[in-house]
Formats: structure tokens, sequence, C-alpha cells
């Protein structure tokens, strides 16, 4: 379960590293040496994490919602 979890979260990161890269170079270039240089370059990044999590809401709400829980127990045997 753990490899399984790190797995996934690996995923998900990887567009966000992508993403960071060019814009903390680009951040870096216009805002030399100010602090807020780490802010703005991590914008890009959070927004990627916050469409990856939207999409990923869609994407199982419309699963769940084609999930029929009363006709789920019709398989189960009880003793």
């Amino acid at each position: 379960m753990l490899i399984g979890n790190l797995f996934v979260l690996i995923l998900a990161l990887v567009p966000a590293g992508l993403v960071l890269l060019p814009s903390l170079w680009v951040s870096s270039h216009f805002f030399s040496g100010h602090p807020a240089a780490i802010a703005v370059a991590t914008m890009p990044a959070v927004f990627t994490l916050g469409m990856e999590v939207w999409l990923a809401i869609k994407a199982l709400g419309a699963q769940f919602d084609r999930l029929d829980i009363s006709n789920e127990l019709d398989i189960v045997e009880f003793a």
C-alpha cells in the first residue's frame, strides 16, 4: 500500500515539477534576489496540482455516480 501511494504521488508531482523548473528560471531572472521569486515561481505548479485534483474529482465522481450500491449487495451471500 505504501509503495502504491508513493508511486501515485510521484506520478502526480511530475507534471508540477516540469512546470516548476521553467517558472523558477523565469522568476529568478525577473525577481533576482527577492524573496517573492519563490512564491511567484510556485504559482504555476500549484495551479497544475489543483487542476490534477479537479480532473481526478471529476473522473472519480462520474464513476461513483454510476455505482449503484443497492445492486452491489445482490452478489453477497449471507450465511
